[in-house]
């Protein structure tokens, strides 16, 4: 594939403004852009999903764009950054994506190669929509590709990814998730006081927690969008139902025999929620 034009000579032919260092760029500012005239978001796809080691050099992890492997789609993973994040690239570059998602501006994506920071314009994509990851840690971002795709693909299951495990019924747990968050806390206590306190558990590569979603709704609705670790506000919320977002955790993990009860979950914020993981 031709990675033969320089980043913000690919951006201008597109239509957009010079994104310099950024990732993505408007066709106007990004003040002007919040005022709607905006028609495009040009965005860059990377081949290769990548860090910046201590030397300032972007190392390739993982193949970026996917395919889903039941209905053929593309799609490509925008991370959420997280609070406190010292990228204002990666911050900034979160915030155009959510702004043109949220005001329906056109977003086109341009492939760009890891290795030599060249894009292709013969590779470009159209990004009609997006779906939440099921824990909210990231976007995934369908790509429709006006020509070919330019680059090997990684298979996913974009249906698993963006509403996580399925309980044993064969129903998703992001349907029985918000069944629980639409009862009434009297409803959900009284269904706790009777369900069993060891989960289900269903059986994969590995094995896997059919977590209770009264347990998640009502640990989210005790914290009433306050961290219960550092007791500050969600840092931001839901696209799909605006809702405080924070991350229910287990104090003993379900892994080490732990209850899937309301007294030993708790409901965090992202960076309190890997502190609780990572330390």
């Amino acid at each position: 594939m031709p990675f033969d034009t320089p980043h913000d000579e690919a951006f201008t032919q597109m239509n957009a403004l010079p994104p310099g260092r950024h990732w993505s760029s408007f066709d106007v500012s990004m003040e002007q852009a919040k005022k709607g005239p905006a028609s495009v978001l040009v965005t860059t796809i990377w081949n290769f999903h990548s860090y910046v080691d201590e030397k300032g050099h972007r190392i390739p992890t993982v193949l970026a764009i996917c395919r889903d492997e039941a209905s053929s789609t593309y799609w490509y993973r925008v991370e959420r950054p997280p609070l406190g994040a010292t990228s204002k690239n990666w911050v900034a570059h979160w915030n155009r994506i959510r702004l043109a998602l949220s005001k329906r501006i056109p977003i086109v994506g341009v492939l760009k190669d890891v290795a030599t920071h060249y894009c292709s314009l013969e590779n470009v994509f159209d990004c009609p929509k997006a779906k939440e990851e099921w824990d909210g840690l990231a976007l995934w971002i369908q790509l429709v590709p006006r020509g070919e795709v330019g680059t090997p693909v990684r298979l996913i299951d974009i249906e698993a990814l963006t509403t996580g495990a399925r309980n044993t019924q064969g129903e998703s747990f992001e349907r029985t998730l918000k069944e629980a968050i639409h009862r009434t806390p009297e409803e959900r206590l009284k269904r706790l006081s009777k369900a069993q306190k060891l989960p289900k558990t269903v059986t994969v590569v590995t094995r896997a927690f059919v977590r209770n979603p009264d347990v998640i709704a009502q640990a989210l609705h005790r914290a009433n969008g306050i961290c219960e670790g550092c007791q500050q506000n969600a840092p931001f919320f839901r696209l799909s139902d605006n809702s405080p977002y924070l991350e229910v955790h287990h104090r003993l993990p379900l892994a080490a025999g732990g209850e899937d009860t309301l007294e030993n979950a708790v409901a965090l914020c992202p960076n309190c929620h890997r502190r609780a993981h990572y330390g």
